[in-house]
């Protein structure tokens, strides 16, 4: 079932994503064929760590057709605290419309 792509509800934008597109740093899959974690596409493979970043992405993409452009915006930016250690000062809402 190679090829498979993302529920679209309304992100007609990601219609060109397909979940073999994610990879790693080092040019391996990180979901399967369903859009589940699963290192090399295959479920439930990896590392205890490439297993939690692979379960991120499973939400994002899980969740990503479903939210406005700014909502994906708060999102990345709360990654971007917790990677950086910083908090901004400026949390975002997600609320459901701006």
């Amino acid at each position: 079932m190679s090829g498979s792509t993302f529920p679209l509800s309304g992100r007609p934008t990601l219609q060109r994503f397909r979940f073999e597109d994610f990879v790693n740093r080092d040019g391996r899959r990180v979901l399967d064929e369903a859009g589940r974690q699963g290192i090399d596409g295959v479920t439930n493979l990896g590392s205890s760590t490439e297993v939690r970043c692979g379960l991120i992405l499973q939400a994002l993409v899980g969740h990503a057709p479903y939210l406005a452009d700014f909502q994906l915006d708060d999102t990345l930016g709360w990654v971007r605290q917790l990677r950086d250690g910083v908090p901004n000062g400026q949390p975002g809402s997600c609320s459901a419309s701006r």
